[in-house]
């Protein structure tokens, strides 16, 4: 088995396993929960996930947008886990995300008032 495995990869794993299991049930998996579960697996079995370097999930800009277009087809209902899954993200992406974007603000501001 591998041992190492990166969250996009874990991600497509995602997608994956929940599309057979709608398929197989003609019902409509919560992919956020499918995610938990085989991270929660996958770890038990020695997988350590680790970040990529680089790509779309490392690009601020993009990521921060596609976050605030999701807030916004929430229609003022915030649900975190629906955000999770219309984005494919796990809990722990969604707060790096909100991290992410915090320090993007704060660093803003700094150089304002600065």
């Amino acid at each position: 088995m591998k041992t190492e495995m990166t969250y996009d990869e874990l991600n497509e794993l995602t997608h994956g396993v929940a599309d057979s299991i709608d398929s197989a049930v003609d019902g409509d998996m919560d992919r956020c929960a499918v995610n938990d579960m085989l991270t929660e697996f996958l770890s038990s079995q020695g997988v350590e996930f680790v970040e990529e370097k680089e790509g779309p999930w490392h690009n601020n800009e993009l990521q921060f947008a596609r976050l605030l277009c999701e807030i916004v087809a929430a229609n003022g209902d915030l649900n975190f886990h629906s955000i999770m899954a219309s984005m494919n993200l796990n809990v722990k992406e969604l707060h790096e995300l909100f991290a992410r974007a915090e320090k993007v603000w704060e660093d803003a501001k700094e150089k304002i008032t600065s």
